[in-house]
């Protein structure tokens, strides 16, 4: 079997610019060959991809207007359904894992969070049939509940139960025991969509409504215990199946977050969009067929595949030796090199992107068994399926350091190095070489310099395609540079 290569990523990208009043010009990313196309921003991922993706994913991506737009729409569409697989599983750090994945869309208001609420309609059918069967129990309950208080005290049998409310969409502005009774009523298994991460941050700040301990425990299907009050019981819900899509402004991220240290900021795989200065014509498509419908349709395809996944027993995800190999290797770089710049503080973010990798390759199998309707016992990851997950992962991965970044500048914490886009690689030799970009990060101040740079002279590097750059430093602590 070829090894696994990963896809070209484009170059020049101009990234992270720093909002805060300190000294520095922007990080600049010089990556590989993008066919001619030049991109300015954070690096995406839906142009590298879109070819490869299973067709229900071709599909949600054939809606997006552009490169930032597929990008989000394909991380919430893929995120919904893995709320949507209770039954498939496979082994991570053995452990049993299921394909959950949390999601965080940050823009700015009026710069396209609403579009990522089209893909909640993936999973409307499935919602609404399970609210529509709590509403014909209800019914049943409430004559039974009748019956049973109109017969004669000594004639009266046990006393009907209520049903429990199924549905798969949990509200995110909830009480903390309202939250826990709800998942425990759906056998665990739940979707958080909200377009407004306030909602959440709402109910994290309350007295009776701080979930976030249950959060964090579903992302690891860690067992959830509560006290239900009015049944006077203790539950324990054991293998929650928690999926989450959220979106908000830069600073709505920092309410339910908190900080960079707090362990939900690790469980999410995050997405920065960045503004942009164009009005977009929104009365030139006046056709009857609108984004609603399409997704609605998409939502009913979705539902017969939903009942032919959740019919049979459980489904084992495999993955071979040589995408192990890969996987490893690409985390193993990328751990060393993102602690050499922010230290040991973002390997627990590292550590769980290795996990919502494993889980986006879970998600995308599955789709692929839709694809070749074979829904079997035992599956093994597509060689391009994982190759997709992990040049996802890749852009993830400088999302995730972009909201890092401005979280701990938020913090008031020690000057970022903006840099923390990308993996560094400081071990550089001094001529190009596969699989490298270069980084450029600048400060004035002399000794702002001299703290950036690694001590070895080379500016910080991912591995990907594309040109370094040396920074040469004189006993003075001066620092120019010449680029290669």
């Amino acid at each position: 079997m070829p090894a696994l290569t990963f896809a070209p990523v484009p170059e020049n990208l101009q990234v992270l610019q720093n909002r805060q009043n300190h000294h520095r010009t922007p990080v600049v990313i010089d990556i590989g060959d993008s066919g001619g196309a030049e991109q300015v921003g954070l690096p995406t991922f839906s142009y590298l991809v879109a070819q490869n993706l299973p067709s229900f994913l071709k599909t949600v991506a054939s809606y997006g207007r552009n490169a930032k737009e597929t990008d989000t729409m394909l991380l919430a569409a893929i995120s919904v359904i893995s709320g949507c697989l209770p039954h498939f599983q496979g082994v991570y750090d053995d452990r049993t894992v299921f394909p959950n994945l949390f999601f965080f869309l940050s823009a700015s208001a009026g710069f396209g969070k609403g579009r990522m609420d089209l893909c909640r309609q993936i999973a409307g059918p499935i919602h609404h049939r399970l609210k529509e069967e709590h509403a014909k129990k209800l019914d049943q309950y409430e004559l039974e509940l009748a019956a049973w208080e109109a017969a004669p005290k000594k004639s009266r049998g046990p006393k009907p139960q209520k049903p429990d409310q199924t549905m798969l969409y949990i509200p995110a502005d909830t009480s903390a025991t309202a939250f826990n009774q709800l998942l425990s009523e759906n056998c665990g298994c739940g979707i958080i969509f909200d377009t407004e991460a306030d909602g959440l941050a709402d109910s994290f700040e309350s007295d009776f409504g701080n979930y976030s301990k249950s959060f964090r425990a579903a992302f690891h299907h860690e067992s959830i215990s509560y006290h239900r009050r009015g049944g006077d019981e203790d539950v324990e819900i054991e293998n929650p199946k928690l999926s989450a899509i959220l979106s908000g402004t830069p600073k709505q991220v920092i309410r339910p977050i908190g900080s960079a240290e707090n362990g939900l900021f690790s469980r999410f795989m995050f997405y920065r969009l960045e503004s942009e200065l164009v009005w977009r014509s929104v009365l030139k498509n006046q056709n009857k067929v609108t984004m609603d419908d399409k997704f609605n349709a998409l939502g009913e395809e979705f539902l017969q595949f939903y009942d032919d996944f959740c019919q049979g027993t459980s489904v084992h995800f495999m993955v071979t030796d040589a995408q192990n190999d890969a996987f490893d290797n690409y985390f193993r770089e990328l751990m060393h090199d993102y602690v050499r710049i922010f230290q040991e503080d973002i390997l627990s973010s590292v550590f769980r992107l290795g996990l919502i990798c494993y889980r986006i390759a879970m998600v995308l199998t599955a789709l692929r068994m839709k694809d070749n309707a074979d829904v079997s016992s035992e599956v093994t990851c597509d060689d391009v399926d994982f190759n997709t997950a992990l040049t996802i992962s890749r852009v993830l991965a400088v999302h995730m350091a972009k909201i890092y970044d401005e979280l701990t500048a938020n913090e008031g914490s020690r000057s970022s190095i903006v840099a923390k886009t990308a993996s560094v690689n400081c071990s550089l030799p001094p001529c190009p070489i596969t699989l490298t970009a270069r980084i450029i990060w600048r400060q004035r101040s002399e000794q702002g310099c001299r703290r950036a740079l690694p001590r070895n002279g080379y500016a910080p590097s991912v591995p990907m395609t594309g040109r370094w750059k040396r920074w040469n430093t004189d006993d003075t602590g001066n620092a120019d540079s010449s680029a290669g």
